[in-house]
């Protein structure tokens, strides 16, 4: 577990490269970004990066098989990677203050254990993704994401969805179209100014557990 070090004018050592055992990799120091031998750490199933100067991942980050838990935070980020599809070990990614990615990309849908998606980034104006592949999704956290209902309409395309998070959205009312999510079991709306506890939730049958704070 390699933390906040080996950074010297925002350009990481280069031997961080030759920790082919390590497991787990945290930066929160700002950085400039890696080269393609990221694809030698083959071991690694945890990866964190904070950094405000991270523009772009390599696409050797594709290449972590056993990459299980992805976050990244950075409000200089141009894009994620292609071919995110490749990361087949991959069960959370969440994404914080990257307003380069407008767009929730098509290829994490085809990931086949990803179970938890967290989204923290007003940009994120495009979530059309979610109505297409997804099939193992069962916790989504959406924080200050545009509330048209053109934007959250994907996510009552999720068949296994169990435990939804809307927080920090302008959402007085709940859409009916959320009585869809027939395996919702926890549903949380923090700070989203809502006025009503509609009475279409009844309908969800695995329902347990509701959050409704700060409205």
């Amino acid at each position: 577990d390699v933390r906040d070090g080996g950074i010297t004018n925002f350009q990481l050592d280069e031997r961080l490269y030759d920790f082919t055992a390590l497991e787990q990799l945290y930066i929160s120091e700002d950085f400039t970004g890696f080269d393609d031998r990221l694809g030698q750490l083959q071991a690694l199933t945890y990866l964190s990066l904070r950094s405000k100067m991270l523009r772009r991942l390599p696409n050797a980050l594709c290449q972590l098989s056993k990459l299980e838990q992805l976050s990244i935070e950075s409000t200089a980020l141009e894009a994620l990677p292609p071919r995110m599809e490749q990361l087949e070990a991959l069960k959370a990614l969440d994404l914080t203050d990257v307003p380069g990615v407008t767009a929730l990309p098509a290829s994490l849908g085809q990931l086949p254990n990803l179970t938890h998606l967290s989204i923290a980034s007003s940009s994120m104006q495009d979530l059309s993704a979610l109505a297409v592949g997804f099939e193992r999704l069962e916790y989504l956290s959406l924080t200050g994401l545009p509330s048209a209902p053109s934007v959250l309409a994907p996510i009552f395309e999720l068949p296994n969805l169990k435990y939804l998070y809307l927080k920090n959205m302008d959402l007085p009312v709940l859409p009916p179209a959320l009585a869809q999510l027939a395996q919702l079991r926890a549903l949380g709306i923090q700070r989203c100014g809502l006025t009503v506890v509609p009475d279409f939730l009844l309908q969800l049958p695995e329902l347990q557990a509701l959050y409704f704070t700060h409205n």
